[in-house]
């Protein structure tokens, strides 16, 4: 029921959006612009199709899960950074140093409110990650003693 709610809503707000649009533009530059769309979809279903059954998935999905949890780490840091320059937050510089960012690339500012937090997200992942590497090398036996 969720995912069917999801999906009617991303349909209605879709047929909203060229409800909206269409009278602005020509009849012509609608239907090239619906084809262009539904030619994009048809390779996109066919390579999903076509390669989607060779990618080889554990690593697919290592990937994608340190890709989420990079920008989770640099929204907290930026997040809080905002929050900060918005003078909601307090500003607690580490040393005699500003707050400024010191990896903008990982949203990393030297203020205690924001360093914390992303330590914490780092021990989790780290805990996890040791965690997962332990179950796999048990589920291999690696590390169990041999029954004679």
């Amino acid at each position: 029921l969720l995912a069917l709610l999801a999906v009617f809503r991303e349909g209605a707000e879709t047929a909203v959006f060229y409800l909206g649009m269409a009278p602005s533009i020509s009849m012509r530059d609608l239907l090239l612009g619906f084809g262009a769309g539904a030619a994009v979809l048809a390779v996109l279903a066919v390579l999903m199709l076509v390669v989607g059954v060779k990618l080889p998935l554990r690593p697919f999905f290592r990937v994608a899960g340190l890709l989420v949890y990079y920008l989770g780490f640099k929204f907290v840091g930026t997040g809080l950074h905002a929050l900060q320059v918005a003078d909601v937050l307090p500003t607690s510089p580490i040393g005699s140093g500003d707050s400024n960012a010191v990896l903008e690339f990982f949203g990393i500012y030297l203020t205690w409110q924001t360093l914390l937090p992303q330590l914490l997200l780092l021990a989790a992942a780290l805990a996890v990650f040791f965690y997962l590497r332990a179950q796999e090398r048990r589920a291999r036996g690696v590390g169990t003693p041999a029954v004679a």
